[in-house]
């Protein structure tokens, strides 16, 4: 459960955000200018049906350091 660091995986900085609350239309376009602001901008990985291609309402993005997250984390 802890790693070397002595933090837990709660506690660990990460580059990676989860985003939900996503409309099925919504493109990678769409995500990349509502977070660009907050950092550079690694990866945007848009989850689909595969059945239907739509989105299903939530996406990944990574950014290239922690420090996006932590400041997308705390303003909204």
């Amino acid at each position: 459960m802890f790693k070397e660091s002595g933090r837990s995986e709660s506690q660990k900085s990460n580059e990676k955000m989860f985003v939900g609350g996503l409309r099925d239309t919504t493109t990678e376009d769409d995500v990349r200018e509502a977070f660009q602001e907050y950092g550079n901008i690694k990866n945007i990985e848009l989850i689909k049906d595969k059945a239907t291609n739509k989105t299903r309402g939530f996406c990944f993005v990574t950014f290239d350091d922690y420090d996006p997250v932590d400041k997308c984390v705390c303003k909204l």
